[in-house]
């Protein structure tokens, strides 16, 4: 019986992403500095298991005021940042030096949430699920008259078959009115 192998200190690079913080963030940098992006870090003020300093790293291609900037973020949820860190750095090794349009910037910020990724945790050091509780709570929430509108149309798990269907008719009228652009 063939043994698992445990991957999650491994270096090895012909894996198709790493699992372990040191790795995706060595993998990410080498990358971007082989594709010619302009780096900054940002050093996270707690440390990762291993006791080491952990980071969020930046990778700019293009120019910094450039009108069109295609942003990519990785490791909003911790546990989740192998996925976007080999994204990332397979987009990054698909050529050296990029030679992007002067109206295009793409900016990577690499493990935005660098302590839930090194310590495998969804949510950050202060346990807060940063793809969910981004809205300042201290004040009023900003009014969204669209979703006040549409509110019928999203929460159907109660509504049972006949409820479905007038909410998909809802739904379905307000997007005729008003556009899909308005509905997004």
């Amino acid at each position: 019986m063939m043994q698992p192998r445990d991957l999650t200190q491994s270096a090895d690079t012909s894996l198709p992403f790493a699992l372990d913080y040191a790795t995706m963030r060595q993998r990410f940098l080498a990358a971007a500095r082989a594709a010619g992006a302009a780096l900054s870090e940002h050093i996270h003020p707690l440390h990762g298991p291993d006791g080491k300093t952990i980071a969020t790293d930046v990778a700019m291609i293009g120019q910094a005021d450039a009108p069109k900037l295609m942003v990519m973020i990785s490791g909003t949820h911790g546990v989740e940042g192998a996925y976007g860190s080999a994204c990332q750095t397979a987009w990054l090794a698909q050529k050296a030096n990029w030679a992007l349009p002067d109206d295009t910037a793409v900016l990577m910020i690499h493990l935005i949430n660098p302590w839930g990724t090194a310590w495998s945790r969804r949510v950050n050091e202060d346990n807060v699920d940063l793809n969910r509780n981004f809205i300042d709570w201290t004040a009023r929430p900003p009014e969204n008259p669209r979703l006040c509108r549409t509110a019928l149309g999203l929460g159907c798990a109660r509504l049972g078959w006949a409820g479905r269907i007038a909410a998909d008719d809802a739904l379905a009228e307000q997007t005729q009115a008003k556009g899909q652009t308005a509905m997004s």
